[in-house]
C-alpha cells in the first residue's frame, strides 16, 4: 500500500486493513469482515465518493527513510545521553 501511495496512487483500503496514520479518513471504509455482500457496497460507495471528487495522490512523505532518519538520530542521542542503551 505504502509503496502504490508513494508512486502517486490513491488508497481505497478498508478499515482493518489500513494504518490510520497513512491512508487518509476519505480512502477508507467501514470494515464488515462477517459480511462480504456489506463490505463491498460501502467499497463501492467510498470509490464512487472518490471518483466524483477531485482524485489527489497523498505519498506518504512523512514515514520515507529520509523524513525520518533525523527522528530517529535525535531519539538514539537522547537515549545514549540518558544512559538507557544497553552495550
Amino acid at each position: 500500500m505504502l509503496e502504490a501511495m508513494a508512486s502517486g496512487c490513491v488508497p481505497l483500503a478498508p478499515d482493518r486493513l489500513a494504518y490510520r496514520e497513512y491512508v487518509p479518513d476519505l480512502c477508507r471504509y467501514e470494515s464488515h469482515q462477517e459480511n462480504a455482500a456489506m463490505e463491498a457496497e460501502v467499497a463501492a460507495d467510498t470509490l464512487e465518493q472518490l471518483l466524483e471528487g477531485q482524485l489527489l495522490a497523498c505519498p506518504p512523505e512523512d514515514w520515507r527513510a529520509s523524513s525520518l532518519a533525523g527522528d530517529y538520530h535525535s531519539l538514539f542521542q537522547d537515549l545514549i545521553q540518558a544512559g538507557l542503551v544497553i552495550s
